[in-house]
């Protein structure tokens, strides 16, 4: 999937706190920079390779359960710039209905 053809649901810029996971491997931390209903942009110095599956788990403020995600890297910001900080876009895989319904609150929140 080319870089601009996961930007077809609403997305908005945010900064949530999230960790991430390949399985079998300790989680890693990172800031939610953009997010969609079908996907985000994860900030973090340790991005993996395109086409690398992870689950992600965002913690929305004021929300008592977090979202729980499973999802596919697409692309990778290896270096940060003065418009995009270093890290990956994740393309939603599977996520529950009461995580893609705590998404699109914050996001109808937020626009």
């Amino acid at each position: 999937m080319a870089r601009s053809e996961h930007h077809r649901s609403r997305r908005c810029r945010v900064s949530l706190q999230a960790k991430y996971r390949t399985r079998g491997t300790r989680h890693h931390e990172g800031i939610v920079y953009n997010l969609g209903e079908e996907g985000i942009f994860l900030c973090t110095d340790t991005a993996l390779g395109a086409g690398t599956q992870l689950e992600v788990t965002i913690r929305i403020p004021g929300v008592s359960e977090a979202v729980h995600a499973e999802g596919r890297v697409v692309w990778t910001n290896a270096v940060e710039t003065q418009t995009l900080p270093a890290g990956m876009g994740i393309h939603f895989t599977n996520i529950d209905e009461g995580g893609r319904n705590r998404l699109r609150e914050q996001l109808d929140s937020l626009l």
